[in-house]
C-alpha cells in the first residue's frame, strides 16, 4: 500500500509550529489587557467596591427594618390602648346589666 502525498515533512511541521508559536506570542502581547499588578489592583478595588455596595444595603435594610419595628410598636400601643378602652366599656356595661 502506498502512502497519500498528504503527509508533511518533519521540517514543514516544525516550522508551522514555529510560526504559530510566534504569531501566538505577538497577539498576545499587544492584546494584553493589563499587567499581573494592574489586575490585582483592579479586582482588589472591583471587591472593595462590592463589599461597600453590600453594607450600603445592609444600613439600608437596617434602617427600614427599624422604620417598620417602631411603626410596629406605635400601633401595638394604639390597639392595647383601644383594647383596654373596649374592655373597660364591656366592664360597665355588665356591671351595669348586673345592677338592673
Amino acid at each position: 500500500m502506498r502512502l497519500s502525498s498528504n503527509y508533511y515533512s518533519a521540517t514543514e511541521c516544525l516550522a508551522a509550529l514555529a510560526a504559530g508559536v510566534g504569531l501566538g506570542l505577538t497577539l498576545g502581547v499587544f492584546f494584553a489587557p493589563k499587567s499581573g499588578r494592574e489586575l490585582r489592583a483592579d479586582v482588589s478595588k472591583g471587591t472593595s467596591d462590592t463589599v461597600s455596595h453590600f453594607r450600603q444595603q445592609a444600613d439600608q435594610v437596617k434602617a427600614s427594618a427599624a422604620g417598620l419595628v417602631d411603626k410596629g410598636a406605635r400601633a401595638f400601643q394604639d390597639n392595647k390602648q383601644k383594647l383596654a378602652q373596649a374592655a373597660e366599656a364591656g366592664k360597665r356595661s355588665f356591671e351595669a346589666a348586673a345592677v338592673s
